[in-house]
């Protein structure tokens, strides 16, 4: 045998080519599974959050004699997003001013369900205020557009999330007790939780209440779904919703979704 013979053949450009081909072609096979996988574990997590919170509001009703844990009111609606949460950024537009959102310590469902987490008080200096994270009250598919900036704006921000813009990715419904009297929002609550718990929404993703609030069909959802949102139920149970934004009597109610958890 030549020396030629006994060299190691190489790969040939073309061999080359071809197994470059193929690595791109799984890769992007994979890659959209992957995504999925990804995004159900968000989703999961997601509804596992809102189940937690669940515990914490049923404490708060038993605690409270079936007083609601809506927050602070800002302006004549705007409190859905109050019942709890951290502070929100500093580049918020919901920071300062008459419509500024609470910080954690006045937020009423914090102590519910964040034992053990300083809170902060008042006079503690911002940066102590800044530092306390409750990711309870964080999608984790919540990621780089608001709503609730968008009292100010006609139209939802992009470069914060709804936690870091207004300190939670979810809202309380509160929809149907705007115009009760606190007496008969108690009494209302009772009524429906003993009742028609499991259609009955406590909790909801930001961008269902602007669907919802503004029976806007165009809104982000959280998980990447037109139309589908994460909601909470009175009896405690979670799932993926699929609402109609242009159905105005759920719209306005908000208490007859079907049970499609996903």
């Amino acid at each position: 045998m030549t020396a030629a013979g006994r060299r190691r053949r190489g790969f040939t450009l073309i061999e080359l080519l071809v197994v470059i081909s193929i690595i791109t072609f799984l890769i992007g096979l994979l890659l959209p599974a992957l995504s999925r996988a990804r995004e159900a574990a968000r989703t999961a997590a997601c509804l596992s959050n809102l189940r937690q919170l669940a515990v914490g509001i049923g404490l708060y009703l038993d605690d409270q004699n079936d007083g609601l844990p809506a927050g602070v009111m800002l302006g004549p609606t705007y409190r859905g997003f109050t019942f709890g949460g951290k502070w929100v950024k500093p580049t918020s537009l919901l920071r300062n001013g008459v419509f500024a959102a609470p910080k954690p310590y006045e937020r009423p469902l914090n102590r519910y369900v964040q034992t053990g987490v300083n809170l902060g008080r008042p006079g503690d200096p911002d940066p102590v205020i800044d530092a306390i994270d409750l990711p309870l009250f964080a999608c984790p598919s919540d990621k780089s557009f608001n709503y609730q900036e968008a009292f100010y704006a006609p139209e939802a921000k992009f470069g914060l999330s709804d936690y870091d813009a207004a300190g939670t990715s979810y809202s309380y419904n509160v929809f149907w007790s705007l115009d009760s009297n606190p007496r008969e929002a108690r009494r209302r609550v009772r009524s429906l939780i003993l009742t028609d718990a499991s259609r009955y929404v406590s909790v909801l993703d930001d961008s269902a209440e602007w669907a919802l609030w503004f029976h806007r069909t165009n809104s982000i959802p959280h998980h990447g779904i037109v139309d589908r949102h994460s909601m909470l139920f009175y009896d405690g149970h979670a799932g993926q919703i699929d609402i109609d934004p242009a159905d105005l009597i759920t719209s306005q109610y908000m208490v007859v979704f079907e049970n499609n958890e996903r």
